[in-house]
């Protein structure tokens, strides 16, 4: 028979933490296998502390996936662009797509549009040699309606023949009211990267926040996403990524999560370096 106290003994958790990466987990049978880079987890130092809650103090509010971004989509999305910078493929093209541009386009069907378009433009870059790393934010506004925000990684010589296949394989059109596909490339440092990111991220949930020291913190300005407005009621998935930098793609990589919120604003508001930069400041 077992006694009382050795029945309400846990059986403890075995895990450990790499260096550089604060309050990160990493499962004993995968130790060696990690990503490991310091830059993208804030130093001891520089962690504010967030507490739990306690007696009196006002709950979070409940999660509302069809009408704002969830934290663990907020956490997915900067994780895929992380990790697609870290490999040195930067999300450096912003793509806009209004689907009332597009004739074929009906409400019912608007993931399965998306999702084709998606595969053809995945067969297109990889004819050209180019990997199809995305991430994408779905949105609806009083003068667009339903529309995608998409940050892709795109070599700059390709920028006008994707925007040509875009328009030929939606078919999209533009008219007095707007185009149907707004694309523009840029360098893809990680500040123009996480800036864009911050951008399309705007669609959380601005009435959350975290628990301080001293109170709260609102969760928007805590991650540096403005808030400029709720950004409609989505029925489908509102945000995703491709397969190539997807949570499978990145644990079989060995990449370790940044999930919470400290980590996740030193990552969207950090100075981050791509792996070039960070061979040539190893040099």
């Amino acid at each position: 028979m077992l006694s009382a106290a050795s029945k309400s003994k846990k059986r403890p958790i075995s895990c450990s933490v790499s260096s550089g990466q604060v309050g990160q987990r990493i499962c004993p049978e995968r130790e060696g296998k990690q990503y490991r880079h310091p830059k993208y987890h804030p130093p001891e130092a520089a962690r504010p502390v967030l507490r739990r809650p306690y007696s009196g103090q006002p709950s979070r509010p409940r999660p509302q996936p069809d009408h704002y971004l969830s934290l663990a989509q907020v956490s997915d999305a900067t994780n895929a662009c992380a990790f697609a910078l870290s490999q040195g493929t930067p999300l450096n093209c912003m793509i806009s797509i209004t689907w009332r541009h597009c004739p074929t386009f009906v409400e019912s069907d608007a993931a399965a549009l998306q999702g084709r378009l998606f595969h053809r433009l995945g067969k297109w870059l990889k004819r050209r040699g180019v990997a199809f790393k995305g991430v994408w934010v779905r949105e609806r506004s009083r003068g667009k309606g339903l529309h995608s925000h998409v940050l892709l990684h795109l070599p700059p010589q390709l920028e006008e023949p994707v925007k040509e296949f875009l328009y030929r394989s939606g078919p999209f059109h533009d008219d007095a009211s707007g185009r149907g596909v707004d694309l523009q490339v840029r360098k893809g440092t990680p500040d123009q990267t996480f800036g864009a990111l911050k951008y399309f991220l705007k669609g959380m949930d601005h009435r959350d926040f975290v628990y301080t020291d001293d109170g709260t913190a609102n969760l928007g300005d805590f991650l540096g996403i403005q808030h400029r407005g709720d950004q409609g009621i989505i029925s489908v998935k509102r945000q995703g990524c491709t397969q190539s930098i997807s949570r499978q793609a990145r644990c079989e990589a060995g990449w370790v999560e940044i999930k919470d919120p400290v980590s996740l604003s030193y990552t969207l508001n950090g100075i981050l370096k791509t792996k070039q930069e960070n061979e040539n400041a190893d040099v």
